[in-house]
């Protein structure tokens, strides 16, 4: 069974991310917002684990990581707020994979993915909830989330 967040918790993460994306990401904005990090010594990153979701930056001890992955093990809800603070303004949900079973926030008008502070953001989010279009993507259908529930937020150097 997977553990459950509180509607509290929900909301001190959602403020902690949105504050971490109000400036360049650091290892010391991250153990700020979030708490210290363990080095993976087989991964070549950092890690810290929380009951319901964890966070990784990688290189291990880098001041300036090139790589932060959020995972969330119960799908985090996004608000307005969290949404514009990672960049997008008119985000729908495509797939970019060949058998659809991912589905990604991007920008409507060209269906790509932000950058945000000299990083490109991939938010992965769950299927449930999501409302199908008539549009066509590149390469998938195209669905609407009014506040999608996010599963992984990927933040990689250009």
């Amino acid at each position: 069974m997977k553990p459950e967040r509180t509607e509290a918790e929900e909301r001190e993460l959602r403020v902690a991310l949105r504050k971490l994306l109000s400036k360049r990401i650091s290892r010391s904005a991250l153990e700020a917002r979030f708490g210290a990090f363990e080095t993976e010594p087989a991964g070549g990153c950092d890690r810290l684990r929380r009951p319901t979701w964890e966070v990784r930056s990688c290189p291990a001890g880098a001041a300036r990581p090139e790589k932060v992955r959020f995972s969330f093990k119960e799908a985090l809800s996004a608000d307005e707020r969290l949404i514009e603070a990672l960049g997008f303004e008119d985000p729908v949900v495509v797939s970019f994979d060949v058998h659809w079973s991912t589905r990604d926030l991007v920008e409507r008008k060209r269906f790509s993915r932000p950058r945000l502070r000299g990083k490109r953001v991939r938010v992965r989010v769950d299927e449930r909830g999501l409302v199908a279009t008539d549009l066509q993507g590149p390469a998938s259908m195209v669905w609407l989330a009014e506040n999608p529930r996010i599963l992984e937020l990927r933040l990689t150097s250009d």
